[in-house]
């Protein structure tokens, strides 16, 4: 499985994934990850787990 399997992300699942940005958008699949309609934040996905985090959790 790629860092970026998106395959595994069940749709169920993404309809009700949204973005940690202040719009709390939702998120689209992308070829790096899942990424926010509204501020263009792209969420990796690893090992087919979404990691929405924010910058300074992701830093640690």
């Amino acid at each position: 499985m790629s860092e970026s399997d998106s395959s595994s992300i069940h749709p169920d699942l993404l309809k009700t994934l949204t973005c940690i940005c202040p719009e709390r958008a939702a998120l689209e699949i992308c070829s790096e990850g899942l990424l926010c309609k509204a501020c263009g934040r792209i969420h990796p996905i690893i090992e087919g787990i979404p990691h929405i985090l924010s910058d300074t959790e992701s830093d640690s």
